[in-house]
């Protein structure tokens, strides 16, 4: 089978990273992305629940329709397209998916959960795992007898998932934050940059894949909202003045550290931390005459971090965050993130149930500015100030909801901001899932 050249699109986040992959074909059989995700489809079939709901996508199919699927994507091998094993985060997820669809087959059989999990649309797909996972770890935590999946409410609406322990019923309802405009506009900037690459590459031919990461954190503002203009042209600008084709030509593969290959060109290769050595490239001679004649040049580089590029039967480029908060300009727009928590929380309370615990789960990771371990003080100081007034309001008037949950990657790992006003305390229950309580008094 033969196809015409072009170039495809997609962009994936995960964790909080964004990650535009641009894939340009001339010609020629795309074996590599068939071989991962074969490799993928073997993996899938080791759990059999996930097997289940993915059977036919697999069977139906094609490889490149395959990947818009966030999990398959997710869980190609490292390195893609030419790693040969697959992420331990991945197998740790796939486990926690499995679990859950085997929660939910055994207690509620008719579910459509299962061709929800296999959808290709990101937002859908992230809303599936949350519930998922969330079943997850209360089976875990509170025994599988005592969680209910989907449990009917007097108003005919459904709830995500039920507790019922200590003579008490608590009604979970489990979500995740859209992207935020901020993390659309950085989509567009490096779904553009790919883009550029690919097809400025793809003149001369070249086969390969390459992976740009690139610090936003000072991304140019326009106006309180990030200049996507300005930002493509500064990056753009870098990759220019850098010599990124020069590079490329090297008899050399792998990551290449900018920072670290900066510190490298000040010392005799033989005395560096062979770590140091290594993420600078500097033992390759090709690499250490670019980097002494490109040093004022990457000096002054804001985004452009590193450089990972291999060789590969067809030519992939991607172009990625490198850390989970998207920009200093996203620090001012906090009141809107509490805006946004507080318009989900309203939208969520038709799906509660009167007289009986009610808790709001949402899972904030992709709206996170700060890393996981920096929550405490990131949340207290920062986002807890725009919000916990109007937070206070509005669980005040619904006392029927005992508090919220805003949660990273799983909804044990967050904090618990009680109603002050509610008519059922639920400490047993926020106890037994450790989570740390902020008071709203």
């Amino acid at each position: 089978m033969t196809v015409k050249s072009y170039i495809t699109c997609n962009v994936y986040k995960w964790s909080g990273l964004v990650i535009a992959i641009k894939l340009c074909q001339d010609n020629m059989l795309f074996t590599e992305l068939e071989s991962k995700v074969k490799e993928v489809k073997f993996i899938f079939s080791l759990f059999p629940e996930i097997w289940c709901a993915f059977k036919d996508s697999f069977e139906r199919s094609t490889s490149n329709d395959l990947i818009n699927n966030p999990l398959i994507y997710y869980c190609l091998p490292v390195g893609y397209p030419i790693g040969n094993y697959v992420m331990v985060d991945a197998i740790k997820l796939l486990h926690q998916i499995n679990e859950g669809l085997k929660f939910v087959r055994e207690k509620c059989p008719s579910s459509p959960i299962f061709q929800r999990l296999t959808s290709a649309k990101a937002e859908e797909f992230h809303g599936v795992v949350e519930e998922l996972l969330a079943m997850y770890v209360l089976a875990k935590t509170f025994g599988e007898k005592n969680v209910i999946p989907y449990p009917r409410l007097s108003n005919g609406k459904e709830s995500d998932v039920m507790v019922h322990l200590n003579n008490m019923r608590v009604y979970v309802e489990v979500g995740t934050l859209g992207a935020r405009m901020s993390e659309r506009r950085i989509e567009k900037i490096l779904n553009d940059i790919a883009e550029w690459v690919c097809e400025k590459l793809s003149q001369n031919n070249k086969k390969l894949y390459l992976r740009v990461n690139i610090d936003t954190t000072e991304i140019p503002g326009k106006d309180g909202y990030i200049d996507e203009e300005k930002s493509f042209d500064i990056i753009k600008g870098e990759l220019e003045s850098m010599g990124l084709e020069d590079l490329l030509t090297f008899d050399c593969r792998g990551l290449l550290n900018l920072e670290a290959a900066l510190q490298a060109i000040e010392y005799d290769p033989q005395y560096l931390n062979p770590s140091v050595r290594k993420l600078g490239m500097v033992d390759n001679p090709q690499v250490r005459q670019w980097i002494s004649t490109k040093k004022s040049v990457l000096k002054d580089l804001k985004f452009i971090k590193s450089i990972v590029f291999y060789d590969s039967p067809v030519m992939v480029v991607e172009v990625g965050t490198i850390e989970s908060h998207p920009s200093e300009l996203s620090e001012k727009l906090l009141g809107k993130y509490a805006d946004h928590i507080i318009r989900h929380l309203k939208s969520q309370l038709k799906q509660t149930e009167p007289n009986s615990a009610n808790v709001i789960a949402i899972n904030t990771k992709h709206w996170s500015l700060q890393r996981a371990e920096d929550l405490d003080v990131y949340f207290k100081e920062t986002l807890f100030n725009h919000l916990k007034d109007r937070l206070k309001s509005m669980l005040e008037e619904n006392v029927h909801v005992s508090g919220v949950i805003l949660f990273f990657d799983t909804i044990d790992h967050g904090f618990f901001i009680s109603n002050p006003k509610a008519k059922i305390s639920i400490d047993w229950f926020i106890g037994s899932l450790k989570l740390k309580s902020l008071p709203l008094t």
